[in-house]
């Protein structure tokens, strides 16, 4: 499959109604930042933009919550076929668990015009999956896109970095995602938030997370070689919201997260000769003596 560029893209957010599991990080309540009826009264406004706009966009995406376990986003696909038929929208973005695609749910995403699934992965360990709960493999993950991948249906990967019992297996994710064919990939550091089991694990002193150098450190290298494959990042970090700040007990939270590992890796590429330092844009360079302190230290 060809690697995703730049899309016109129409967000509709749904509600989180449950999964049948709960990763041990996962607070979905926090990180959505909206109540339920909030949800509702966006979902039929975009519905009444869409009618009434005369733009046209390549997919429309249904972000958070669990689309193939919710009536709410079946019906979404539901309502949007019309779009799709007149021409207006290009296709349907979805978001899902590895383990929700089987052949009978991919022939429905084929018949409903789902051109691109966002697949959770988060890790390519076992053992990591295994720690956090996450109630899937890595087998999962590769039979679901090649099963996506044989019906035309582009894969975008998020994965996480952070996670409990992880290891250097983080840094074959580029490696892994050129030879999948993945389209294009979101990259979270695990923030703990308050109501989750590593939450727990925090206050216990079993789980320590990354500091915000760690974490730059480790994006920069994982997003230089994804770029360096020609593998699009689309996001770097969880986006802020006030519940989610509420949220937040410890980790890499920052607001400019994306901006410090663009940073990082300019610093690198100026280090290797490969730019000149000016460049760089300024606000990315105030940051490299922090980066030289970071590589003195050698603790990441």
């Amino acid at each position: 499959m060809a690697k995703q560029k730049s899309k016109r893209i129409y967000p509709i957010f749904i509600p989180f109604t449950g999964c049948r599991f709960r990763c041990s990080f996962c607070n979905q309540w926090a990180s959505s930042g909206v109540s339920q009826d909030e949800y509702r009264k966006k979902i039929e406004q975009s519905f009444d933009f869409l009618m009434h706009s005369e733009k046209k966009y390549d997919e429309v995406s249904i972000y958070g919550g669990t689309p193939l376990w919710s009536g709410t986003g079946w019906d979404i696909m539901e309502r949007l076929q019309p779009f799709v038929e007149s021409g207006k929208v290009g296709g349907v973005r979805l978001s899902t668990r590895p383990d929700s695609i089987t052949p009978d749910i991919i022939q429905k995403l084929v018949d409903l015009h789902v051109t691109t699934v966002e697949i959770g992965i988060q890790s390519l360990s076992d053992k990591v999956l295994q720690c956090v709960n996450r109630g899937h493999t890595v087998a999962d993950v590769e039979r679901a896109i090649s099963l996506l991948h044989d019906s035309g249906i582009d894969v975008i990967g998020q994965f996480m970095i952070g996670l409990p019992c992880e290891g250097e297996e983080i840094y074959d994710i580029p490696g892994w995602a050129w030879k999948h064919n993945i389209a294009g990939v979101r990259i979270f550091p695990l923030i703990v938030l308050e109501n989750t089991e590593i939450a727990s694990w925090y206050k216990e002193g079993k789980y320590k997370p990354l500091d915000v150098d760690e974490a730059v450190y480790k994006l920069a290298r994982i997003v230089r070689q994804l770029e360096e494959y020609d593998i699009p990042v689309i996001q770097i970090g969880l986006h802020s919201s006030k519940e989610l700040q509420k949220a937040v007990l410890a980790g890499p939270y920052v607001g400019n997260l994306g901006e410090m590992v663009r940073s990082f890796i300019n610093f690198m590429l100026v280090n290797e000769g490969k730019i000149k330092e000016d460049d760089v844009p300024v606000s990315q360079r105030r940051m490299f003596d922090r980066w030289r302190r970071v590589i003195q230290r050698g603790n990441t």
